[in-house]
């Protein structure tokens, strides 16, 4: 290396003295100097783009927004709960319907000790729209034998099924309807002798059954010409599924939440779902405690979960993702407003990443970016979310709204790349 000239030399010599000084405070400063009139002149300049400081690194994904096309949810029962009088005359003779949603019950004046009933509910027990994990569920659950399927009745698949309740024959059809399930009860008993009854026969209970389940349909305007089933179509489930804490590669963490510390997180994804496994990591990053008091101290959240529910039946285990999908959407969407309040601002349908999505911002405590999507059997979410505050006693600030649901869009593009 040549030698420097008397001045130059100098200079080196100074700054590399005031740099050592320095070493290890992690300042955020650069250094300079200057000969002037003989006199050497060290500065120091602050800077902006220590890289200590820096919480976020790369461009993120601009989130692609998408036409909605995830139909509307179902709202209040039709006028008289979808079923004519003749109907209601035909299979609860003198029945007046109870003050207690669509029910209806009646004694046989002809035959003492025989009675009918009939009810008609959407989604009981649980909040309108509530997931179920499958169809299937809402009879599998009640009945050792698999129930019958027919086509050509509501949406999708209906199930019916005969079972003996309370000493009662009861006739039973399932059918789903914009994401809801129907169900229709037809129950009675038959006078035998004395004061002896047996159940509604199987074949009077169905036929009951089936005949105001038809004329419900009908009213919401959803097929109404029950037969025979197809074969269900079966969806593979998905081969790959990483953890979350494994789902996001390091280049598209240092867009989001640089340095960030990972840990176990929990969430409530899915927890009304059958059999999902469900599981959710946290990244959390945030300015240095040792750093000089800085231009702004920054933190960064960011929560990916990831829910994947099991084949019970070929193609089920989508099926039930599917569904449990249309309610969070829907939630979002603003669907259920006695429910809970707008979850996301604003919200949007989303281009991806899987096979369906949504976005938004989450507004009512904190602004986090929050995407949920679904790759056949796999529901996952990813929330994402951070503040800035400036030197002195100002209040911490949230992250631009776009900043925090782009991140949490780039998050999102990367798990789903990982889910196969």
């Amino acid at each position: 290396m040549p030698a420097l000239p008397d001045d130059r030399a100098a200079i080196a010599a100074a700054a590399s003295k005031v740099s050592a000084l320095l070493a290890g405070t992690r300042a955020r400063v650069a250094l300079g100097a200057v000969l002037l009139a003989g006199t050497l002149v060290i500065f120091i300049v602050p800077s902006s783009d220590d890289e200590a400081a820096r919480l976020t690194e790369g461009r993120l994904t601009p989130a692609a927004a998408a036409a909605d096309r995830v139909p509307p949810a179902p709202g209040e029962p039709p006028s008289g709960c979808g079923l004519t009088k003749a109907t209601l005359e035909a299979l609860v003779p003198g029945a007046d319907r109870s003050l207690e949603g669509c029910t209806w019950s009646s004694l046989d004046d002809r035959e003492p000790g025989s009675r009918r009933s009939l009810r008609v509910t959407q989604d009981e027990g649980f909040p309108r729209g509530m997931p179920v994990s499958s169809t299937s569920d809402a009879l599998y659950a009640l009945s050792p034998d698999p129930p019958e399927r027919l086509g050509g009745l509501g949406d999708d698949e209906a199930l019916a099924r005969y079972t003996v309740e309370g000493g009662e024959g009861v006739g039973e059809i399932v059918f789903s309807h914009r994401g809801s399930l129907v169900t229709v009860a037809y129950k009675g008993l038959d006078h035998r002798f004395a004061d002896d009854s047996e159940p509604l026969a199987e074949k009077p209970a169905r036929a009951g059954a089936l005949r105001a389940a038809v004329e419900v349909a009908r009213r919401l305007g959803t097929r109404a010409s029950p037969g025979p089933a197809a074969p269900p179509a079966a969806t593979p489930p998905v081969r790959s599924v990483p953890k979350p804490c494994d789902s996001v590669p390091r280049g598209t963490l240092d867009k989001v939440a640089k340095g960030a510390v990972r840990s176990r997180g929990q969430s409530t994804l899915l927890s009304t779902t059958f059999g999902a496994a469900v599981d959710s990591c946290v990244w959390t990053a945030g300015t240095p405690a040792d750093l000089p008091e800085p231009e702004t101290r920054r933190w960064r959240w960011l929560q990916v979960t990831i829910a994947r529910v099991p084949d019970r039946e070929p193609g089920g285990g989508t099926a039930a993702a599917a569904r449990a999908y249309l309610f969070l959407h829907r939630t979002a969407r603003g669907d259920f407003p006695m429910t809970a309040v707008r979850e996301v601002r604003p919200f949007r349908a989303l281009a991806g990443p899987g096979d369906q999505a949504f976005g938004g911002v989450w507004s009512q405590n904190d602004a986090h970016g929050r995407v949920v999507f679904r790759i056949r059997n796999v529901v996952a979410e990813v929330r994402y979310s951070g503040e800035d505050e400036p030197p002195g006693n100002a209040l911490a600030r949230d992250i631009p709204e776009d900043t925090a649901l782009d991140g949490a869009y780039t998050v999102a593009l990367a798990v789903a790349g990982g889910i196969r």
